[in-house]
């Protein structure tokens, strides 16, 4: 979600996605690197958050952290 919208504010929309009886995962977007943002993004709901630009490995290791342990990839957490 990326939280400057034009018609509808970025916390809004999480506050809304995280009211559903299923919220999804919510990882926040942000153009803005500021302390206060990420702050005002997890408090608003969002499960994470990423900084534009952003690289596809900084969103695959967050999505990762967000897994629960049995499902991540990495061998140490599988037991090999």
């Amino acid at each position: 979600v990326d939280l400057q919208m034009p018609k509808l504010d970025g916390f809004e929309v999480i506050a809304r996605l995280r009211a559903l009886p299923n919220p999804p995962v919510i990882i926040a977007l942000s153009a803005a690197h500021v302390a206060d943002v990420e702050a005002q993004a997890r408090d608003a709901g969002a499960d994470g958050v990423l900084t534009k630009p952003f690289e596809a490995d900084d969103l695959a290791g967050l999505l990762d952290g967000l897994r629960p342990a049995w499902w991540r990839s990495d061998s140490a957490r599988l037991g090999a």
